[in-house]
């Protein structure tokens, strides 16, 4: 069986679970086990220091809307990150929060126009709040957000210069590219100084193309260096002939790339045959790119907010790896990750909320407590039982805080190579 076709069954076997515990209230501590990947609510409140906590929600439902690549090449992606979601939603209930009901609706890849349809359905249903992806797929959806006062959170790709600011839209990560970009460079400065030039290979993001390249040609600016050239790409490529072509031309010292998915596995592995030595270092990592590319993997490195599933951090994330394997028989990727996280952040909103007697089904009302209190607990960074938090900007709706790192993608397994604040501060190299 596929990892997407497994994917799809544990999917269903949780739907399945929801609706044998509303039909037998004998099994409803078995599924509930299994619902949470064998995580207690008691657990749950211990990690996250709510144990004795009031205004948890219990009793409270709440429809908190999930717009994500349902169809499409990356659909596999909106799979990971609805499984976070239901996880944190079952473990929420667990814990003594509300009954978290998913409303789930398909951006088709990032399509535009799917974006504005997801928008408007979920403004009529009267949802609060979404969590949503591709930056509210690329604008589209910020006038629904606007006009129904729904918050939107993006743990997807963040909140880049096209959104930022936007009443209503939130960017939950690291901005993709942006603040990837500045490590990158710092490592390539600090670890080989012939490179010089580099060339941008990015996907295309329609309206956002135009602030990526500006980005990307300041932030070069900033380390000396200079663009060799900008090679745009067709979303979910499979073929980069023509680009490595350009590139064997051009001849840069060094490739950044921008693609999601399995795109920079396509990548690698046809730059590698067609003779391409330059190092390279993405926005991304996905283990499907790994498994096209095969060997020619191992010389990719990437530069993002990673959540490393392997070594985590405090309490909080042990928990969620944990469980998350039990109940999905995978490890979580980041995109499971920032969707769990996101979720749970959501509820901290609705605790507020209720803290204050408010209304929890408006929207204007939690984004009133996310302005009041801009602070998240986060699986990333962190100690044992001391979690770091998530900061937010609350002009720009962008991420302050954020871990980063860059990675080698060795025989499709992470390693770090270094680390990094946000905007490339605290750089420090771990090999």
């Amino acid at each position: 069986m596929s990892r997407r076709a497994e994917s799809l069954r544990k999917a269903v076997a949780g739907l399945l679970a929801w609706s044998i515990m509303a039909a037998s209230p004998a099994m409803a501590d078995e599924m509930a086990a299994l619902a949470t990947g064998g995580a207690t609510g008691a657990q749950v409140r211990a990690v996250l220091h709510l144990v004795g906590a009031d205004n948890v929600g219990t009793g409270a439902s709440f429809k908190l809307g999930i717009a994500l690549p349902l169809t499409g090449p990356q659909s596999y992606l909106g799979a990971i990150e609805g499984n976070g979601a239901r996880l944190a939603a079952a473990q929420i209930k667990a814990a003594g929060g509300p009954n978290i009901e998913l409303v789930f609706k398909d951006l088709k890849s990032a399509d535009l126009q799917a974006g504005a349809v997801a928008v408007r359905e979920l403004g009529e249903a009267g949802v609060p709040a979404v969590l949503t992806a591709y930056g509210g797929d690329l604008g589209a959806m910020l006038p629904g957000l606007a006009q129904y006062k729904m918050l939107g959170l993006d743990g997807a790709t963040g909140a880049a210069a096209l959104v930022q600011g936007k009443p209503y839209f939130w960017g939950m990560r690291a901005i993709e590219p942006d603040d990837d970009v500045a490590g990158a460079l710092q490592y390539w400065t600090e670890t080989n100084p012939r490179i010089k030039q580099i060339s941008l290979v990015y996907e295309d993001q329609g309206p956002a193309n135009a602030a990526i390249i500006a980005t990307f040609e300041e932030a070069l600016a900033d380390a000396g260096l200079q663009l060799a050239s900008t090679e745009l790409t067709s979303p979910d490529a499979t073929d980069f002939a023509a680009t490595v072509a350009r590139l064997k031309i051009t001849n840069p010292d060094a490739v950044f790339l921008f693609d999601a998915g399995a795109g920079p596995g396509y990548f690698m592995k046809q730059a590698l045959a067609a003779g391409l030595t330059m190092p390279v270092i993405g926005s991304d990592f996905d283990p499907e790119a790994a498994k096209v590319a095969g060997a020619a993997f191992d010389e990719y490195l990437f530069a993002t907010d990673w959540f490393d599933a392997q070594h985590p951090q405090n309490d909080w994330a042990k928990l969620f790896v944990d469980s998350y394997r039990k109940q999905f028989g995978t490890a979580p990727q980041i995109n499971a990750a920032n969707s769990y996280e996101d979720t749970f952040a959501v509820w901290a909103l609705i605790r507020r909320v209720l803290a204050k007697a408010g209304n929890i089904d408006s929207g204007e009302q939690l984004q009133a407590e996310l302005i009041a209190n801009h602070s998240f607990k986060s699986l990333y960074g962190g100690d044992g039982a001391e979690l770091d938090d998530i900061m937010l900007d609350t002009t720009t709706h962008t991420v302050i805080e954020r871990p980063l790192g860059i990675y080698k993608a060795d025989g499709g397994e992470p390693v770090p190579l270094a680390t990094f604040d946000m905007g490339g501060a605290n750089f420090k190299l771990t090999k």
